[in-house]
């Protein structure tokens, strides 16, 4: 009785016409093939997405990096001319660009960026630290021109840092 009752359930299952035949075994046949396809395209998606994140990440590192270098022209330029005309105001261009250069320090401490490259921006945190204890140190009342500060370390580690950026980029 029981074999009867799958028999039954079989014949159902089974193509009426010459045509449901084929069509059934193209069925089978197309699936699995289909399948793979079907998770290729989504895998070609999910890469393209993060190809364009890691894309935009290295366009952001690179736009603050551009940044950290004008800005330290900027501080630069702002503490000779301070020295060569002998006036402590001039020197508020070194604290407005200082505090543009913090600002994308910041941004580029939030950026996931390699271990050398967190290295290399700290290096760069602490010779921007010594460059600004030394001008900040100088009295209201005092002589710019007394100032011997020297950016060849802040220089070379900002450079570092932007060099850095040429590297490959590891998916």
């Amino acid at each position: 009785m029981r074999l009867n009752s799958i028999s039954k359930r079989v014949a159902s299952l089974r193509p009426r016409s010459f045509s449901g035949l084929i069509l059934a075994c193209l069925l089978l046949v197309a699936v699995p093939l289909i399948a793979p396809i079907v998770y290729g395209a989504e895998s070609i998606t999910r890469f393209a997405r993060e190809s364009r994140a890691i894309v935009y990440q290295a366009e952001q590192i690179g736009r603050y990096s551009r940044s950290l270098v004008n800005q330290l022209e900027k501080m630069e330029h702002g503490v000779r001319l301070s020295r060569i005309l002998n006036d402590a105001t001039l020197l508020d261009t070194y604290f407005q660009s200082r505090d543009r250069f913090r600002q994308s320090l910041a941004a580029l401490g939030s950026l996931p960026l390699t271990p050398a490259q967190i290295d290399m921006l700290a290096r760069v945190k602490v010779a921007d630290a010594e460059i600004y204890a030394k001008v900040s140190a100088l009295p209201a009342d005092g002589h710019p021109r007394d100032l011997a500060i020297d950016f060849t370390a802040l220089q070379e580690a900002v450079g570092a840092f932007t060099s850095s950026g040429d590297a490959e980029i590891d998916l």
